[in-house]
């Protein structure tokens, strides 16, 4: 099983007078544009958070809208990061 969730830096809300993201779907508004920072989709060892996160959409969503709501999302990133690699089992 795979849970994602974001954190929200809450004294940015309060300064930019931002509403408290409900959920995943909260972060396409564009009042959040530049303000959401994610680990990138594809780093060079292949395996990142961002990609099970993906799988974590799709698998909720649809294979189809996983991308898509990525593809949205993206609209919205001020920054990808570098993050460690996800465990398997």
């Amino acid at each position: 099983m795979y849970i994602a969730a974001f954190c929200v830096n809450t004294k940015v809300l309060k300064e930019k007078n931002l509403p408290m993201p409900k959920g995943w779907n909260s972060l396409l508004d564009p009042k959040f544009k530049g303000l959401v920072t994610m680990p990138t989709l594809l780093p060079p060892d292949g395996v990142s958070a961002g990609g099970s996160l993906i799988q974590m959409y799709g698998a909720k969503e649809g294979k189809e809208d996983g991308w898509e709501f990525l593809k949205k999302l993206d609209k919205n990133i001020g920054e990808y990061i570098r993050a460690g690699p996800v465990r398997r089992r």
